[in-house]
């Protein structure tokens, strides 16, 4: 599921279904939902936060 185009890279946002339950791309950075996300319930705001919070743990 397309959720829009991330702020910071441009592109796109993708929720999707993995091994490991769900989680968020932008094609480079995955993060998983936590306690509390639900696939139903994850608004573009919180998948972009997601991903930033992945991108600083990582630099």
């Amino acid at each position: 599921k397309e959720l829009g185009e991330d702020p910071a890279t441009g592109k796109k946002i993708l929720l999707r279904d993995g091994r490991f339950g769900p989680y968020v791309t932008d094609g480079d950075t995955n993060a998983s939902l936590r306690r509390g996300d639900t696939v139903d319930g994850l608004s573009f705001e919180r998948a972009t936060e997601l991903l930033a919070e992945k991108r600083a743990k990582s630099a």
